[in-house]
């Protein structure tokens, strides 16, 4: 097995049947994920509102009026009809009422609702229907008293006495009080005493049921359990549903292995009175699969939750929210297992149902809106999630009264406090402890207040007293809940935080090592909680050993300890980076490539979820790749490198262009998962010996971790060998470079600049490769180049300014390369530099990078290489035949380009091929018609296509992103990304208008590079463009120079290429003058570019010939 499939189908049998199964009965919906069904209407919901309040008011008329075009607007929406029920009841309207009320019933089955409706129907004296509905409340809830003294009623009613005293003995044993009694009829009442003095044990056993719900403990629930089962029977529903209601009142891990005890004798005794798809056992199956999920054990949960799930929609109606429980509860462990997909839809669900039953402006609403935008947020989708959060607020206002919306503003408060948002998080605790007063709450805001204080103070450097504010509050924590609480641990671990913040190393390791035992004790199974502990130790102790058996239980939670696959994930893919500073370069580099192969199986999670959420779960994996191509030069393994960067690349193409990332191939070698395996074996031995006994313990650990120790450092070795044995780098890219050419990839990782070169021709192959790392300056690189491009694109920008910070750029980037650059380059007069810069440094046009004496292109010719070049890297050129198009007219908003007409005329009186295509001339049938003909081949094909005009690239959703036409069209970027540039050898936009992208990648890939993939993954060999507006008296002379230069005789008889080609241009253009003359515009001005912002936007991409 030669890749990394066997683990990833390790992570998901570990879910077992139960997660197939519940994928399967939920892929219906979760092909849909990430499209929110359509709501009804506001209008209707506004309605609702306005009759709430007429309601309130108890002006019943109108509030009737408003509910009743409510109704009109929302057929589908159960709560509208139950109010308008009710408010013709008020009127005394109870037919009408009544026929509201069944047309309500067809939508939910709530258990209130039904008992209203049959209410209304023994007014009416429709005893016939007032039984069926009786009969459908009893199966919802057989154990509600109420029930069989209402359904006595209507047996008397109709003459059934027989009937009605078998209710009553139903009823009996479920009295709280004989106050009900008084309800019966006079002759009944004799008898019913006497029945009701007979079952004292069974009112006993109610009240001590009732005594453990409003105060538990397991003496009361143990109490009220047995007197129970001596008044009704050990196996009567009413032993279930004690243990059903003891379960839901845990709280702590052990209270949750007891309550899943609880819950399994549940629901046998359930299960077997009621049968499989009865409520009450759906309930007992939905509060398993919470349990479940508190203790960590997901796929059982998600088994769970989706039987109650299924079990829910078959019984039923389709506008019931009970469903709306399990669907949480399965959604949070589809998220714990990675199923990304699974989890979105079942929020999307949940909060199209709240939605659609109760309005947008309900608190049940805004509170499944918030968790939807908290899964955004979870994918990395924060620009999503954001949205959603700013939605829920604005409506906030309009539910600020209901006490329901105490929970939501809870969740909102949780996710904004997590974004840094204390102080708007605090608030939203205090309204919605005002709504519903709750000491704890009241106290916990205050305590967030405190907490964001204390961090503001780290970051301003009072270190002293944010430790002591932090201290305060772990204290506070102690006498209030106990020194061995979650609280406390919680509060101390935000006091370990601040210590490492502010860099007291040494007081955050003692703490660190006097909370190791307590988690182990408390929380043992709080494994994430554990591993950032331990985190701690092995980052900062300064003994070895100790380090080494850190990082090796480290390393067994992330193999083998039963955790979430989001989890398992980030573990790993911390132990990537530590491990090589730990001399386990090849052992980190394992754990990256698992964590790589958990990051596919989430990405292929979510194809199916749409290009948003892919997308976005890039972003939040792209730093990661990053390390890992970083753990991959560190070995010297350059080809594996280029192999995630080639990832990397892919993600920002998808991303710009709206396509889809193909599946990686990122993973580990038949040796390495053999090696893997065992790893994983071995941490589940030391994760089990934890919990044996200490003699046990301490006779098998020492020889368990000497064998740790060796298989490692085996491993290692192995490695080592097989990294020098293997090829170093591809020859995809290198392959027809001329003498003294050099490939050089930048790449930023967390505080250095990765400097990794390429030159084939070298004489010495030990020249051949270089790696070095060089620190960043202090200020951060964005700012830094953000501040050079405003520079640069502006000519009348401070040009001695500029060039210092040209310099300093040189210093960092080009320096530290030079002496290998001078060895590799000897004898060659202009050498070839073909450069792939990461992130913002894309937006750099590494020709201006300036020495102190000159620029970078008076050395060398530079030219841009990237991943969607390699299929033509190296192709020579077919043919010499052009068509240009140009716009010299102002359109949609865009300055006109005076010099376009001068410049298309120079191309085709330089370059044979077909009359240039200017303004009405150039549209798009005329340009797919030069493609075409470039795509069949042939003579009259034109394979370089000149276009000179504004051109704006950013995300393929965006309408008002692309190519501008001469007729004043744009054609979008959605439809030329699907453009086929095959046969294009040359596609030039020389006078483009380019635009910062309003992507997720920002930042990281500059448009220009995200078109130039576009085009070369398209078929195109190379792509000539800017990397910021250019100047249009400048692109004229420039370009008319560029096809003068390319393709002649160079010193070395070779042609020049593109890179050579644009260098002399550029010189020409800086000296102004070309072969000796003065350089002249179409009008006779003399023509020099003296900034870099006349000269330097221009770039070359992909094939360099």
């Amino acid at each position: 097995m030669s890749r990394m499939v066997w683990f990833v189908s390790w992570c998901r049998l570990v879910c077992g049947w139960a997660v197939a199964w519940s994928l399967a009965a939920f892929a219906g919906f979760a092909a849909a994920a990430g499209i929110a069904p359509p709501t009804p209407t506001e209008a209707g919901w506004r309605l609702v509102q306005q009759a709430q309040a007429e309601a309130q008011a108890q002006r019943w008329p109108k509030a009737t009026a408003l509910l009743t075009k409510a109704v009109a607007q929302l057929p589908q929406a159960a709560h509208p009809r139950e109010l308008l029920m009710r408010s013709l009841a008020k009127q005394g309207r109870y037919a009408e009422a009544a026929q509201e009320g069944q047309a309500a019933l067809a939508l939910s089955s709530d258990l209130a609702l039904v008992l209203y409706v049959t209410r209304l129907h023994m007014l009416l004296g429709d005893w016939g229907q007032a039984k069926a509905l009786f009969a459908l409340a009893v199966h919802r809830d057989p154990l509600a008293p109420i029930l069989p003294m209402r359904q006595a009623e209507v047996a008397l009613a109709t003459g059934d006495r027989a009937a009605a005293r078998r209710y009553y003995a139903q009823a009996l044993p479920l009295m709280e009080d004989d106050s009900a009694l008084d309800e019966a009829p006079e002759a009944e009442r004799a008898w019913l005493r006497q029945a009701y003095t007979a079952g004292r044990a069974h009112r006993a056993a109610w009240r001590a049921w009732l005594a453990a719900l409003k105060q538990p403990s397991p003496a009361r629930w143990q109490q009220a359990l047995a007197q129970v089962r001596v008044a009704f029977g050990p196996q009567h529903l009413m032993v279930a549903q004690v243990l059903y209601d003891q379960a839901r009142t845990a709280r702590t891990p052990a209270e949750h292995q007891e309550a899943l005890r609880l819950l399994n004798q549940s629901l046998a005794l359930s299960e077997q009175a009621l049968g499989a798809n009865h409520p009450l056992v759906l309930a007992c199956r939905e509060q398993m699969a919470f349990v479940l999920n508190m203790l960590g054990r997901h796929a059982e949960a998600l088994s769970h939750a989706a039987a109650a799930v299924v079990g829910y929609d078959r019984v039923l109606r389709p506008g019931d929210l009970k469903v709306l429980g399990p669907l949480g509860t399965l959604a949070t462990a589809a998220h714990f297992l990675g199923h990304a997909v699974l989890a979105g839809a079942a929020w999307q669900r949940r909060d199209a149902l709240a939605h659609a039953q109760r309005g947008p402006f309900s608190a049940l609403a805004l509170g499944t809106r918030i968790d939807l935008a908290q899964h955004h947020a979870n994918l990395g989708d924060l620009a999503r999630a954001d949205r959603l959060v700013r939605e829920v607020e604005a409506r906030l206002p309009e539910a600020a009264q209901d006490a329901d919306l105490a929970p939501a503003l809870r969740s909102l408060a949780a996710l904004l406090g997590g974004w840094g948002e204390a102080q708007k998080a605090a608030a939203l605790l205090g309204q919605a402890s005002r709504l519903q007063p709750n000491p704890a709450l009241a106290g916990f805001a205050t305590e967030q207040l405190q907490v964001q204080r204390a961090q503001e103070q780290l970051a301003s450097g009072n270190h002293d007293a944010a430790l002591a504010a932090l201290r305060a509050l772990q204290q506070q924590a102690e006498r209030e809940h106990g020194a061995q609480s979650r609280e406390a641990l919680r509060a101390e671990g935000r006091v370990l935080d601040a210590l490492t913040q502010a860099e007291r190393n040494d007081e955050a390791l003692a703490l660190a090592r006097l909370r190791l035992p307590r988690l182990q004790r408390l929380a043992p199974e709080a494994w994430p909680l554990r591993w950032s502990n331990a985190l701690y130790i092995a980052l900062h102790s300064p003994d070895p050993g100790e380090r080494r058996d850190t990082l090796r239980w480290m390393q067994a939670v992330a193999l083998a300890a039963p955790i979430a696959a989001t989890s398992r994930r980030e573990l790993h893919w911390h132990l990537a980076r530590m491990l090589p500073d730990h001399q386990a370069p090849a052992t980190g580099l394992l754990h990256g490539r698992v964590a790589v192969a958990l990051t596919d199986t989430t990405r292929a999670d979510l194809a199916a979820a749409g290009a948003g959420a892919g997308r976005a779960f890039a972003v939040s994996s792209h730093e990661k790749y990053r390390d890992l191509v970083v753990a991959l030069l560190r070995q010297g393994r350059h080809a594996e490198a280029e192999a995630v960067l080639q990832r990397m690349r892919s993600d920002g193409l998808a991303e710009l262009a709206g396509s889809d990332a193909s599946p990686s191939a990122l993973s580990c070698v038949q040796d390495e998962c053999r090696w893997l395996a065992q790893l994983t074996d071995m941490g589940r031995q030391l994760l089990a010996l934890e919990r044996a006994e200490p003699h046990v313990r301490l006779a098998q650990t020492p020889a368990l971790s000497a064998e740790w120790e060796r298989l490692t450092r085996e491993f290692e070795t192995s490695q080592r060998e097989a990294a020098q044995r293997a090829g170093l780098t591809s020859t995809e890219l290198t392959a027809g470079l001329p003498p003294g050419a050099v490939l050089l990839r930048v790449l930023v990782d967390w505080g250095v600049v990765w400097l990794w070169g390429h030159a084939p021709g070298a004489r010495d192959a030990a020249d051949r490769h270089f790696v070095i790392s060089v620190p960043l300056p202090k200020q951060p690189l964005d700012e830094l180049l953000q501040d050079l491009r405003s520079k640069l694109g502006d000519a009348k920008s401070d040009l001695p300014a500029l060039r210092q910070q040209l310099q300093g750029l040189h210093g960092l980037l080009i320096a530290p390369l030079q002496p290998w650059l001078d060895r590799v380059t000897a004898g060659v007069p202009v050498p070839l530099l073909l450069v792939a810069p990461d992130q913002a440094l894309a937006q750099l046009s590494f020709a201006a990078l300036f020495d102190g004496r000159r620029y970078l292109v008076e050395r060398y010719a530079v030219g841009y290489f990237n991943d969607g070049a390699r299929a033509h890297m190296a192709a020579a050129p077919t043919l010499r035949r052009q068509a240009a198009f140009g716009l010299t007219e102002g359109l949609r908003g865009y300055r006109p380009l005076l010099h376009t007409q001068a410049e298309v005329v120079t191309l085709a009186q330089r370059v044979p091929g077909l009359p240039p295509r200017l303004d009405g001339a150039f549209t798009r049938p005329a340009f797919e018609a030069v493609l075409q003909a470039n795509r069949q081949g042939g003579p009259e094909r034109t394979p370089i296509v000149h276009v000179a005009s504004h051109f704006e690239f950013g995300p393929a959703e965006d309408p008002d992103k692309g190519l501008l036409l001469g007729d004043g069209s744009l054609w979008p970027l959605s439809e030329l990304r699907r453009v086929d540039f095959t046969g294009t050898e040359l596609l030039t936009l020389s006078a483009c208008q380019t635009a910062e992208s309003r992507g997720l990648l920002r930042r990281r890939w500059l448009e220009v590079d995200g078109f130039a993939q576009l085009a070369l993954k398209n078929g195109a060999h190379a792509v000539m463009a800017t990397l910021w507006p250019a100047y249009d008296w400048a692109a004229a002379p420039l370009m008319g120079r560029f096809y003068a230069q390319w393709g002649r005789p160079a010193e070395s008889d070779a042609l020049l290429s593109k890179p050579h080609a644009l260098r002399q241009a550029q010189l020409d253009l800086m000296k102004g003058q070309a072969d000796g003359q003065p350089l002249r515009s179409a009008r006779g001005r003399l023509l020099q570019a003296r900034h870099p912002a006349e000269w330097a936007p221009f770039v070359v991409l992909g094939n360099w010939r």
